[in-house]
């Protein structure tokens, strides 16, 4: 009897290779991570992370049709592959602004985007902002970084800038635009939270 991704995880406690994750992901029910050789569930989304999610995607995808872009958005089913440390996450949305470069064999795990975004959530937000922002970093082709807060209008732009240094620029009221230099465009404050009430408790 073949086992899910969460029950393989549960009975046998071991360090799995790339190909058995991706395998068992391809067939898993719930979403999970890998961290060489780990593999990590991954928790179910709230209706304010799904929704600032979307709002995200869709603004992203009209501001690069507007200025016909060739980079193109990706949602949270693709894959980032990080060669440098055997790791495979799902970031909330990329963008992809050349000929994507799949893992070896592949058509659901990119190796380089040039933007990345994350909704973050109290419990994920220390580590969307250290480790795995550092992780992040070690892909060539990885420019910008936008973190989106839930809980309250706040956005963080990291910019790649020469000699590895990465420029913060933070949005926090609704009538902000936020710039997003390496793709050269604009997306309203406004619209990510769109349909967001920020007087109920979001998580």
């Amino acid at each position: 009897m073949e086992l899910t991704i969460q029950e393989a995880v549960a009975v046998e406690p071991r360090l799995f290779t790339a190909e058995e994750y991706l395998a068992m992901e391809e067939c898993a029910l719930e979403k999970s991570q890998f961290n060489n050789g780990k593999i990590i569930p991954m928790p179910g989304g709230t209706y304010e992370h799904n929704l600032i999610t979307a709002n995200a995607i869709r603004e992203l995808g009209n501001a690069l049709r507007a200025k016909n872009s060739p980079c193109v958005v990706l949602s949270s089913d693709m894959k980032i592959y990080i060669a440098t440390q055997t790791k495979f996450y799902y970031a909330d949305a990329s963008v992809v602004c050349s000929a994507p470069k799949f893992y070896v064999g592949r058509r659901d795990a990119i190796e380089n985007p040039t933007v990345i975004v994350e909704v973050a959530s109290d419990s994920t937000g220390l580590f969307d902002r250290t480790d795995k922002f550092d992780w992040y970093a070690t892909l060539e082709t990885f420019k910008e970084y936008v973190l989106i807060a839930q809980k309250q209008p706040h956005v963080e732009v990291w910019t790649h800038q020469k000699d590895n240094i990465w420029e913060m620029r933070i949005y926090k009221t609704l009538d902000d635009r936020v710039r997003l230099e390496t793709i050269d465009c604009e997306i309203d404050l406004a619209k990510i939270y769109a349909s967001i009430n920020f007087e109920e408790k979001t998580v």
